[in-house]
């Protein structure tokens, strides 16, 4: 199987993950390719349509924990959005689109602004207004309805590692209207988390991640069109790396390897320690 972004079949590993979250006996294959250091998942499509339902996934289900943690790292987030735009960036009316926005922590957060008119799509929600946001059921790729709103500003958070080919993201840039802002939140493959976890990275979410990329594979989705600047940075999110570590004590207790136990304490210290490293890719792209 090729790399989906270069297209080259050469590669540095191929391992088996676990779904450590939700069904430790299933399993997909993973492959870093040689040429542009992507991870990317062979297709199990025997399980594709059991992965994400309503009544199991959290990032659709929700429980107290997730929520609340949820929230908060929302305001994270938003924060380093923000910081990436002009100071008056919102201090203007501005239209604000979250694609696949899951339960809308994020877009919510944004909606706090008077000034901003915010919509969230995804495909599981219902379609409604709730206080200062719009939500509507539709796909990702909805681009009538981008223009018909004309957004200021798109997010696409933690979802084009999801996708079956990323390039569409192309099909919203090409839509895009001038001065106007895409952030796009994902893991990165080469964060030292990765390293530090193994099979167990949170960043794996085997199997629903189907592709992982790092700084420099993300760009080459993106078609170089003349009126588009990118620029990248990173976040840290230090519950990815809870994720990890319980991910890890799943595994040992499969193995019964008493000594691994004691990692766990090095882990924890890590979670502090990769702060200055940061383990996800904030892309900004602007259509001039």
């Amino acid at each position: 199987m090729a790399c989906p972004i270069c297209k080259k079949k050469n590669k540095i590993f191929s391992i088996k993950v676990k779904d450590f979250e939700y069904n430790i006996y299933r399993h997909a294959v993973y492959i870093q390719c040689k040429s542009c250091k992507s991870i990317y998942r062979k297709h199990p499509k025997k399980i594709e349509k059991s992965i994400y339902t309503k009544t199991k996934y959290l990032p659709l289900k929700g429980n107290i924990i997730y929520n609340f943690l949820k929230n908060i790292y929302a305001e994270h987030e938003k924060n380093k959005i923000s910081k990436s735009l002009s100071y008056n960036f919102f201090h203007k009316q501005r239209i604000i689109l979250d694609i696949a926005c899951g339960k809308g922590f994020l877009i919510e957060k944004f909606s706090k602004n008077r000034n901003l008119l915010c919509y969230g799509t995804d495909m599981h929600i219902q379609t409604m207004k709730k206080e200062n946001v719009n939500f509507i059921k539709s796909s990702f790729d909805n681009i009538k309805l981008i223009k018909k709103i004309k957004p200021d500003l798109i997010i696409i958070n933690n979802f084009i590692e999801h996708m079956e080919n990323p390039r569409n993201i192309n099909k919203i840039i090409f839509q895009m209207k001038r001065n106007s802002y895409l952030f796009i939140i994902t893991p990165d493959a080469n964060s030292c988390a990765r390293k530090k976890f193994s099979v167990c990275w949170s960043g794996y979410h085997s199997p629903r991640h189907k592709t992982i990329f790092n700084q420099k594979s993300i760009k080459k989705i993106i078609t170089k069109y003349k009126n588009v600047n990118l620029e990248q940075s990173k976040i840290y999110d230090p519950f990815s790396n809870f994720i990890s570590i319980s991910n890890f004590m799943k595994q040992v207790s499969l193995k019964s390897i008493i000594f691994d136990i004691f990692k766990i304490p090095f882990f924890l210290f890590f979670i502090f320690t990769d702060f200055s490293n940061k383990n996800r890719i904030l892309l900004k792209v602007r259509r001039n």
